[in-house]
Parts: structure tokens; sequence; C-alpha cells
């Protein structure tokens, strides 16, 4: 045999390898991002029993309507904090999700932002009573969580478009890549930790049994 083709197969088995382990990684990947799909997009019971308490009883559709932007919280606050506006609660989805649909100049608002406005902020006419005030307050939550379908579907549309745009090719305006990107980096982050919270609860096993090893070898 030639080297000239010793050489040609030797490229061969090395790029076949490469591909293979690339495939193999993809896999992994894609396996860690379905899974962490399928923990954000959850709301976790305290966090549900927490938005009932600020809102009134949540019904399993209203929580299925949270559930289907949960992914994209993390995305969303983190373009409200580049905004510079402001989170109460980081864990409420549906302050989070109201004030990025308001915010958002190509998203038709779903709710009022005067709603937003008077739900969240600490600022009040120094001539209302408290009690008005927290009843204004109470009524605007009333009415964003009235509103959660409609905040929820242009939510869902919005970040629809958004993936079609990138899968398609299409240019993303700089607002867009920017908040795709923070999704995938939140992400990739989550997925870190869970992979590091795994390899910590396993680490003291392997420890105890490389002890449990030499212990009954002797």
């Amino acid at each position: 045999m030639s080297k000239a083709r010793r050489n040609q197969r030797k490229s061969l088995r090395a790029k076949r390898k490469a591909n293979k382990t690339q495939r193999r990684s993809d896999r992994k990947e894609k396996r860690f991002n379905a899974r962490d799909q399928r923990k954000t997009a959850r709301l976790s019971k305290r966090q549900a029993n927490k938005l009932s308490k600020i809102y009134g009883d949540m019904s399993p559709e209203e929580i299925n309507e949270l559930n289907a932007i949960q992914p994209e919280v993390g995305a969303m606050s983190a373009e409200l904090r580049a905004n510079d506006v402001p989170i109460n609660d980081e864990e409420d989805t549906i302050e989070i999700a109201s004030k990025y649909a308001v915010m958002n100049e190509d998203i038709e608002d779903p709710v009022e932002a005067d709603d937003v406005e008077a739900a969240y902020s600490e600022n009040r006419d120094p001539d209302v009573s408290d009690f008005e005030h927290a009843e204004k307050r109470s009524n605007s939550r009333s009415a964003l969580k009235a509103g959660l379908t409609g905040v929820t579907a242009a939510l869902g549309s919005y970040f629809g478009d958004l993936k079609q745009k990138q899968a398609s090719g299409d240019n993303l305006t700089p607002k867009e890549q920017a908040l795709l990107d923070a999704k995938r980096d939140i992400t990739k982050q989550a997925v870190k930790n869970a992979t590091t919270f795994n390899l910590q609860q396993v680490a003291p096993l392997l420890i105890l049994a490389a002890i449990a090893f030499f212990v009954f070898k002797k």
C-alpha cells in the first residue's frame, strides 16, 4: 500500500472518529437541554402556592399557561434588567411576563401598562390612603391574572417567531439576538449547575467505595 493511500485511510479514520465524538457530544447536550427544559417548564409547588397568595387561587389552566412560558422567564428577566426595569420578585412569573409584554415594542400590549405600574410600584399618591393604595394594587393584580391568557399567548407567539426566524437563517435584530443568547446562556448554566450537583452527590459515594475496596482487600 502506498504512503499516500495509508495517509488517506488514516485521515478518514480520524475524521470518522471526530464525527463520532461530535455526534456523541451533541446527543449528550440535547439530553441535558431536554432535561433542563423539563425542569424549568414546571412551576414548583412552593412557587405556585406563592403566586396563589399574591393573585388568588390559580386554576390548573392558569398554571399550565405559566408553565408554557417558564423556559423563557430567565431570558425575559435578563432583558428587563438590561433595560433597567425593576423586578420585585424573580419567582413571580406573572410579574415578569406582564412587564416584559408591556416593555417589548414588538408585542401589542395584552394588558394595560397602568395595571402593571399599579400592581408592582411602591410609589403612590401621598393623598391616597394606605387602604386605597392596597385596594388599587389588589385590583390591578387581579386584572393581570385575568389577562394571563392574553399575555402567555402573545409571548408564546413572539418567542415562536424568534425561534423560527433563527432556524430559517434570517438576520436577527441585536435585541432579538441578545434575548436568544440570554436564554442559551441561562440554559447552559442550569445544565452546568445540575451536572455539578450530581457530581457533588456522587463523589462521596466514590470515596466510600474506594475506602471499602482497600479495607476488604486487606
